[in-house]
């Protein structure tokens, strides 16, 4: 792929918008592609719902959720009012169901995702952070003011996922199941769910979307996506960040066209 070429996606699909994409090889984390007209990459920002695949691999591996377990979304509380009802963590991965994080997070408390947070090399080791067990609901879905992360980061976590955390985290190399359920998640959100923009594209593709409120009173809303494809044998990680935007309707066909333009010669 030309690097030429791939930026040339990257400007169209980011035309009249603020954000940046962020591309990687998964193999050596080498970042292939930084469209960051408006240095936003490293600026600290909401993660929102993309955050929910790591309350989800800190849920699995702490035993507190599992394949079959699920949990009853009402509507309340969750960005889909009629309730998505009785769902597990595949299916809520899928459709990014707040009130099924929102659970996990409460059971798992502040300190604890915090934790990984930390693993995952979101937050700075050797800081104290306090966080009470009352935020703990909101941080699970990557909505506090206080819990700040960067595109540059995002990317980071999302390799890590899509090497099953082989390469980048040698700490989590003994997770495969887990890694694996959570892409099975990730992949039905590009089928089913809030990514399911994706699910015409001849490559497979991992997804999780994010739309989140802005922390700097610069926009509504912000949308993200991470991501990585080919689904079984990774080759690219990306981010997407679009400020003024959502997940599905903004960030989700801006990365639609880069994974278009990378896989066009496959």
């Amino acid at each position: 792929m030309s690097p030429d070429r791939l930026e040339a996606a990257a400007e169209k699909a980011l035309k009249g918008k603020v954000g940046t994409i962020i591309v990687a090889d998964v193999k050596n984390g080498k970042i292939l592609l930084c469209y960051d007209p408006q240095k936003i990459a490293a600026k600290k920002i909401q993660a929102g719902s993309t955050l929910k695949i790591i309350t989800a691999f800190a849920a699995l591996t702490k035993g507190i959720s599992n394949a079959e377990r699920k949990i009853n979304c009402k509507g309340a509380g969750c960005w889909y009012e009629l309730g998505h009802g009785p769902l597990n963590i595949i299916e809520a991965l899928s459709f990014s169901c707040n009130n099924h994080f929102k659970e996990l997070g409460r059971e798992l408390g502040a300190k604890k995702l915090l934790g990984y947070y930390k693993a995952f090399g979101l937050l700075d080791l050797d800081k104290q952070y306090y966080f009470s067990n009352k935020e703990a609901a909101g941080m699970a879905i990557g909505e506090n003011k206080d819990l700040l992360v960067s595109p540059l980061d995002m990317l980071s976590v999302v390799l890590t996922f899509a090497s099953r955390g082989k390469t980048q985290t040698p700490k989590f190399r003994n997770h495969g199941a887990v890694f694996d359920l959570i892409r099975e998640g990730m992949h039905e959100a590009t089928i089913l769910g809030t990514a399911r923009a994706l699910r015409d594209l001849k490559v497979r593709v991992a997804g999780k979307t994010g739309t989140v409120a802005s922390s700097d009173g610069l926009a509504a809303t912000n949308g993200w996506f991470v991501g990585y494809a080919p689904l079984d044998n990774p080759l690219i990680a990306l981010v997407v960040f679009v400020q003024k935007g959502q997940g599905y309707s903004h960030a989700v066909p801006a990365a639609k066209k880069i994974l278009k333009a990378y896989f066009s010669d496959e």
